[in-house]
């Protein structure tokens, strides 16, 4: 059994790959991490193999106690370029410091 993580699984590129991974592979559990600052709950995919975190990639650390997974896809980061001029610190943080944190989980 290949164990996925998806960050950003809650928005449209993350909830469709999770889409295809379940399609494609039988041998798959799928886990979104997803604050909801884009993504939302009505791109969840509605099958057991997945399952749903909210929260920050810089928090990946906290949130699980360990690196359990096969595979990371990294999608999880803020995709809003024009509204991101609104709030540079919450850009900066996510894009900076949920990166290198998440590429420092892997």
């Amino acid at each position: 059994m290949k164990e996925i993580l998806v960050t950003g699984g809650a928005g449209y590129v993350g909830s469709n790959l999770i889409r295809s991974l379940i399609d494609r592979y039988q041998d798959v559990r799928i886990t979104s991490l997803d604050n909801y600052y884009t993504g939302t709950t009505e791109n969840h995919i509605q099958n057991s193999k997945v399952t749903y975190i909210e929260g920050n990639t810089w928090d990946i650390n906290n949130i699980f106690e360990k690196n359990l997974f096969d595979i990371i896809f990294h999608f999880g980061e803020y995709s809003r370029i024009v509204h991101s001029f609104d709030d540079i610190d919450f850009v900066s943080k996510s894009i900076v410091t949920g990166t290198l944190e998440v590429l420092k989980f892997s």
